[in-house]
């Protein structure tokens, strides 16, 4: 299974579109919130709402189920997730629990979760390049691989971005 992840794009519809039609061959499509279009112009990817979106419809989470297991994925910006976020991650008893928010892409492992953030595709905090996710699940051996990329704001270049896991 191959899972493209991204979040933060605030209206940015050229780069969204540009990163899907990389990777349009990919199993699933997610974003963390902060999309700040229509919902129909999500299509196809499964979103939730973020503290700047202003749909009505959008959920303030979603849990995907999978064959390793569940993803959540949710925008991050939460009280119960800011006030005591370990406990929370694990009380949602997820194989991977993705969150946006903050804009800078991250990866740690809590008790088994993988939790991601991509970090912002078009409005980045902590580089000067775009960030997004790509998440690939061996579904026989239930190992979970994953890469992050960036993409050059201005020529939509990707490249690879290493990130190194907390530990």
């Amino acid at each position: 299974m191959k899972i493209l992840v991204i979040s933060d794009t605030h209206g940015d519809t050229l780069i969204k579109e540009k990163v899907y039609q990389l990777y349009k061959d990919f199993d699933l499509f997610i974003h963390c919130g902060d999309y700040q279009i229509l919902d129909y112009m999500m299509t196809p990817f499964l979103y939730v709402k973020g503290n700047c979106d202003y749909s009505l419809e959008a959920p303030l989470e979603q849990d995907i189920k999978t064959p390793i297991g569940k993803i959540h994925v949710e925008h991050g910006s939460s009280y119960l997730f800011i006030n005591d976020p370990l406990e929370y991650i694990k009380s949602k008893n997820a194989k991977i629990f993705l969150v946006g928010h903050t804009h800078i892409p991250f990866v740690t492992r809590i008790d088994g979760t993988y939790l991601f953030n991509p970090g912002s595709l078009t409005r980045p905090r902590s580089t000067n390049f775009g960030t997004f996710l790509l998440i690939f699940i061996d579904e026989k051996t239930k190992e979970i691989t994953y890469q992050f990329k960036a993409i050059n704001l201005k020529t939509l270049d990707v490249s690879d971005y290493d990130i190194k896991e907390f530990k």
